[in-house]
């Protein structure tokens, strides 16, 4: 189990990245969910395991969590601090739009041309795929169940969480912008057709589905969150920054994407990344305003309380 979860993380942490090195987390998130920079001392008293059964989250919170997560994402989206962000987005998606039809070509050539290079084209798309993001987390769920590890369960958590909120989000955009993708496109960069009917969306939805990306939309959350959950782990974040790369150009290369997708998509994926698994978020348990309290730890072996205070 252990290297099964070891090759997912890998695979998975491909995704994420590129944007956040561009944006810090925003401040609002910590403070909506209660989070502070403050001091702990922490003491552990080990006590002898007497069952097999961890204490875990309950599996509906994935889903009740998502109203207050949008509560969370339109007032980050919509506060004067996001301002300078949404106009940057704004101007590098327009920036973008001038070179879609070249480098979309361009990277489309490259896959006549290379069996290998349409080989990684066709990688980076498939592990692009919300199934397989569904699919590491309900691994990393058996994982953390049979492992007695109350993080990992909570990050698979976090990882369905955000992957339903920000998909629901990323269809009403595509429903909304319309926008063609390349191999359905009838012009150098794609018409955008507002508010498509309904059912010709469903019927044909390379013509109307290009903006923004979904792939890369679940890809830098679930990044996002693995390195908000697991901070001691240096490598998350580079590897997911220098890969995300590789998802954007598998997109255009297969004609699902135009660069300009993709800023878009990384953008909403890091915010909703942040806003389920925020890095300095208090864990269930622990003093929010100060005071003693006690977290169950688990190990294979033992279980401990952790006795915390806040000051």
């Amino acid at each position: 189990m252990k290297y099964i979860f070891s090759v997912l993380l890998i695979l998975l942490s491909f995704f994420c990245g590129i944007s956040a090195a561009a944006f810090s987390e925003p401040d609002s998130l910590m403070a909506a969910r209660g989070d502070s920079l403050v001091t702990e001392k922490r003491v552990q008293l080990i006590v002898p395991r007497e069952a097999d059964t961890i204490q875990a989250i309950p599996w509906h919170q994935m889903i009740t969590r998502i109203p207050e997560d949008y509560s969370l994402f339109f007032k980050t989206t919509f506060s004067s601090k996001a301002l300078p962000v949404v106009a940057g987005l704004a101007a590098l998606t327009g920036l973008l739009m001038t070179v879609d039809e070249p480098l979309g070509s361009w990277s489309h050539s490259l896959v006549h041309k290379s069996e290998g290079y349409n080989s990684f084209s066709r990688l980076m798309v498939e592990f692009g795929d919300g199934r397989y993001h569904f699919l590491f987390a309900g691994a990393l769920s058996i994982y953390g169940i049979s492992a007695g590890d109350s993080r990992a369960l909570s990050t698979a958590s976090n990882i369905a969480e955000g992957i339903i909120a920000s998909g629901i989000v990323v269809q009403v955009l595509k429903r909304i912008t319309g926008r063609q993708s390349p191999e359905a496109s009838g012009n150098d960069a794609g018409e955008w057709r507002l508010l498509p009917n309904p059912q010709k969306y469903q019927r044909n939805q390379p013509k109307y589905y290009a903006f923004p990306s979904g792939h890369i939309t679940t890809a830098s959350l679930t990044v996002t969150v693995l390195a908000n959950n697991y901070p001691e782990i240096k490598w998350i974040r580079p590897v997911g920054y220098a890969l995300v790369g590789g998802l954007g150009i598998g997109l255009m290369s297969k004609g699902m994407h135009w660069i300009s997708d993709l800023p878009l998509g990384i953008l909403l994926g890091y915010t909703f990344g942040n806003i389920v698994a925020p890095e300095k978020r208090s864990s269930p348990g622990e003093a929010t305003k100060g005071g003693l309290s006690v977290l169950p730890l688990f190990s294979p072996d033992s279980y401990s309380l952790m006795f915390a205070y806040r000051f």
